[in-house]
């Protein structure tokens, strides 16, 4: 028997059209991950009767769902049969649709997921995960842009079970010795007081973070693995970390009793690249994504006023939707030359 070294792991994610369902020929995704945790989280329940003792005699589990988190860094490798980078494929996944169409459906797209230890080791399968929650961060001290995805799912099997149906492991591929993270010194953050592109100002940044909360509910109705499991109020929330030169943060935090007419709105857009490695368009070196955020509510900053620092910004939004059209988080991907 041969130990588990954790360099062997792989997975491979799936696009789903029927939640919880593995299509027939599925388009298997490779993903090079820092961590896949999704495990089989089991409820149980405890005997509450009395039995003539006071230690505890029966413990039963009765329903469970693979619920974990994948991390990663964002990566402009467009693979083959996607037409998409591994970025665009994931971030459609953790903002639900790039596109918009299903922001406001509560009834998310969901993907499976193969995870072998191994290979051929524990393999296993989980089926119907959908995003809880997704966060896009970098900084400047790690040099890159990662994505985690909090997920929930609806069932997980794996290769010790009577009939199982991932015996064998999807293969490693051996074509991605290039594969390079979004580099975070490729970053552009621009902010306005307004949603006017003609307004934004390029604001150097130390350091961001963006995140999508859907909320996922969850019922077990007559199964022991979720019958339902839908979206539920949507939170965005975003944070930038800039060097501190005037106190104009300061008066917007202190403005904290403005009324609904006069709230201070702000605007952002983010644009990230990353190296395609000659997987995208031709004459163009990087994937890019911008993010534009038209609707963004101060939430105020904490000084770092200690000795020896450099005075931080690190400032907090909440992200809503704007009154219009657009979304509270709206991405467009494009192949592009060296800036």
């Amino acid at each position: 028997m041969t130990e588990f070294t954790n360099v062997n792991n792989a997975v491979h994610v799936y696009a789903e059209t029927e939640w919880g369902v593995t299509p027939a020929s599925p388009v298997y995704v490779p993903l090079p991950h820092d961590s896949y945790d999704v495990t089989m989280n089991v409820e149980s329940r405890m005997f509450g009767g009395k039995a003539g003792v006071r230690q505890r005699r029966h413990k039963k589990g009765f329903r469970g769902m693979p619920q974990g988190n994948l991390t990663l860094p964002l990566y402009g490798w467009q693979t083959a049969g996607l037409g998409k980078s591994i970025a665009e494929y994931l971030m459609d996944f953790g903002f639900a649709d790039a596109a918009g169409s299903v922001h406001e459906s509560i009834d998310l797209p969901s993907l499976g997921a193969e995870y072998t230890e191994g290979p051929d080791v524990a393999n296993k399968r989980h089926s119907g995960l959908r995003v809880n929650t997704c966060t896009v961060s970098g900084t400047d001290s790690a040099g890159r842009i990662d994505i985690a995805l909090g997920l929930m799912g609806k069932n997980e099997t794996g290769e010790g079970d009577a009939t199982p149906d991932v015996a064998t492991s999807q293969p490693i591929p051996v074509d991605q010795y290039e594969l390079t993270e979004f580099d975070y010194t490729d970053v552009v953050f621009e902010l306005s007081t307004d949603d006017d592109p003609a307004n934004y100002a390029v604001l150097p940044t130390e350091a961001f973070n963006l995140q999508v909360a859907n909320n996922l509910l969850t019922k077990y109705v007559g199964s022991t693995r979720p019958t339902v499991l839908k979206a539920d109020e949507r939170a965005t929330t975003f944070s930038v970390t800039t060097t501190k030169k005037d106190d104009v943060w300061d008066a917007y935090r202190r403005n904290v009793f403005a009324t609904a007419e006069t709230d201070q709105r702000f605007a952002a857009r983010l644009t990230l690249k990353g190296l395609h490695k000659g997987t995208g368009t031709a004459n163009t070196q990087y994937t890019q994504c911008v993010i534009t955020l038209p609707s963004l509510a101060y939430n105020g900053h904490a000084d770092d006023r200690s000795r020896g620092t450099i005075a931080m910004l690190p400032l907090t939004f909440d992200v809503l939707k704007p009154d219009t059209a657009a979304n509270d988080v709206n991405i467009v991907w494009s192949d592009v030359a060296a800036a």
